[in-house]
């Protein structure tokens, strides 16, 4: 039973112990959605369970299941959401007009979750990025809300808790011209690990204690030998004045004459960040010979925020060409 997409359709509430057939349903979508899911969200006072209608890829519609009976929450389709204690936290795609106020695409809000269900709503601003700024994720931990946020396409990490009626936060120390990952939150407690990889580090892992301090664990090993490289960022002008940023990494005593064998690689599409990564094997077969690497960062992706991305989509297409 499924949709056009061939994910499930349906969610049904089945006892056990009771005949399959008997089974209540809770939610059907249409045929031409993408598909019904339940999933189960942690949270400090015990797993939540959360049943969605995804209409497209880029759309859910959340109610929570609660003695038995699906509780909607009227929020923004296209938003990301997490759970901080008692704090709903949504990252924001598009606009979202409520209470009088407008919340910008692109920005993080919350609102308290027990006065949402009781229809007393009060969204707040969490954080608004700066034009050369996304959000790149939103995660928890017992009382910090993480944000993984790219400035320049260069990943940051920044931790943010309740203190009185607003929000606070400071920033983890994470090395520079790399990307940042939360990995291993809970809601249990407030350590924390997160992985960092740049073009010439491999993926390491670091744990974050409580009173914020960083150490390193582990990493991946090297696969080709980074000594001599360096990694820089420039800007290209579109046709239409966009500022596209690229970056190159090479050696640091390459002759600076167009003489240089180079690559170019780029993506711009589905919201997506192509953030800088470990190059491995390219790093093995192409740097370590002299080659120069370059990745550009395309509207289309997800480097600036939702309008970097929707200037690259349908009738905007062309733009992510001209931006190669």
């Amino acid at each position: 039973y499924s949709t056009d997409s061939g994910y499930s359709r349906a969610a049904w509430m089945w006892e056990r112990g009771t005949p399959l057939e008997d089974a209540r349903l809770l939610l059907e979508a249409e045929k031409e959605d993408m598909a019904v899911f339940v999933s189960t969200a942690e949270t400090t006072d015990g797993p939540l369970t959360v049943v969605a209608r995804l209409p497209t890829i880029f759309e859910q519609e959340i109610q929570f299941l609660e003695d038995g009976e699906l509780v909607p929450m009227d929020i923004p389709s296209d938003a990301q959401m997490a759970l901080v204690g008692d704090q709903l936290v949504l990252q924001l795609v598009s606009d979202w007009e409520v209470g009088g106020q407008t919340f910008n695409e692109g920005s993080v809000v919350s609102t308290n979750l027990d006065a949402e269900r009781a229809g007393e709503r009060n969204v707040e601003l969490v954080l608004q990025p700066d034009e050369r700024s996304t959000i790149n994720g939103i995660s928890a931990t017992k009382e910090y809300l993480l944000v993984t946020q790219l400035t320049e396409v260069q990943g940051k990490l920044y931790r943010y808790w309740r203190e009185g009626d607003s929000w606070a936060y400071d920033a983890m120390e994470t090395p520079p011209m790399g990307s940042v990952y939360p990995r291993g939150a809970s809601v249990h407690h407030n350590r924390f690990f997160f992985t960092f990889d740049s073009f010439a580090q491999p993926t390491t892992l670091y744990l974050a204690e409580e009173d914020g301090s960083v150490r390193e664990v582990r990493s991946l090993p090297h696969q080709f030998s980074a000594d001599g490289l360096v990694t820089e960022q420039y800007h290209a002008t579109s046709p239409d004045g966009t500022r596209v940023p690229y970056f190159v990494v090479r050696a640091e005593d390459a002759p600076m004459d167009g003489s240089n064998p180079t690559v170019i690689n780029a993506y711009g599409g589905f919201n997506i960040s192509y953030a800088p990564g470990y190059l491995g094997a390219q790093g093995k077969v192409w740097l370590e010979e002299g080659g120069v690497y370059v990745q550009a960062n395309l509207r289309g992706g997800g480097e600036f925020g939702p309008s970097w991305w929707k200037a690259g989509l349908k009738e905007n297409r062309q733009n992510v060409y001209d931006d190669f």
